[in-house]
């Protein structure tokens, strides 16, 4: 008898830290949560460091004074032309 109820209380022992180790608010579903939010922002900051890294290679570009992108930026973010040539905008 003794044993039986010291097995059945060790059980609700065992249980009851489980749950409390899985939602308390520092537990593992707390755990699963943040590491999914670490995750996406870890992306977020790829993705970021990518544009990151285009904007300063079109910067250098310019920079360094290349005819070419010059142009095409003063073409297409200023409607900019040469003398003798229309520019001609298309609606979308």
């Amino acid at each position: 008898m003794k044993k039986a109820v010291f097995i059945i209380l060790l059980l609700t022992l065992i249980i009851a830290g489980a749950a409390y180790l899985t939602f308390n608010e520092t537990g593992v579903m707390k755990y699963f949560s943040v590491r999914e939010t670490i995750d996406s922002l870890d992306t977020r900051i790829g993705e970021v460091n990518d544009r990151n890294n285009g904007l300063m290679n079109g910067i250098d570009s310019l920079k360094k004074k290349e005819p070419a992108k010059i142009e095409r930026i003063a073409r297409e973010d200023y409607n900019m032309s040469r003398k003798n040539e229309e520019a001609v905008k298309i609606k979308n």
